[in-house]
């Protein structure tokens, strides 16, 4: 994917592992803004938030700002939101096991109750974006083609 150019869901202390070239923090609102290409998303997880960054996903997508993005999600395969994304999606990543996400120090937190998915958001559906998420995730799970 290149370059990160774009987090619509951050903070300045995640930012330094992301490495986005802008980044928007809860204060910013990324749901307001105009995204840019080649984005990654770990949107928040409650209930009605998620909802909107995947239908912010699909506007952004029909408005041509976005073509390639990797979205971090809970493995939630029983929500709308989550069949909504996957059918915006290129491929799939069924991570094994669970993600522990980082604190506000960085230092590893509890890890979920379920499991986590990696959706490659990829418009013009590129064979050498796919095969390339699919040799980068294939180490955390089992990649799969949406199409």
């Amino acid at each position: 994917m290149g370059e990160i150019n774009f987090d619509p869901a951050s903070s300045h202390v995640a930012n330094e592992l992301v490495d986005a070239n802008y980044y928007c923090t809860i204060e910013d609102n990324g749901l307001t803004q105009k995204w840019l290409d080649r984005f990654w998303l770990n949107p928040p997880y409650s209930r009605g938030k998620i909802d909107d960054f995947v239908s912010k996903i699909g506007s952004e997508i029909a408005s041509g700002n976005i073509h390639t993005g990797i979205v971090l999600t809970n493995n939630a395969t029983d929500t709308k939101w989550w069949h909504a994304l996957a059918d915006m999606s290129y491929a799939i990543c069924f991570v094994k096991g669970r993600i522990r996400y980082l604190d506000e120090t960085l230092t590893p937190a509890n890890a979920p109750l379920q499991g986590q998915t990696f959706f490659l958001i990829n418009k013009t559906y590129d064979i050498l974006t796919g095969t390339l998420f699919a040799q980068e995730f294939s180490q955390f799970g089992k990649v799969t083609e949406t199409l």
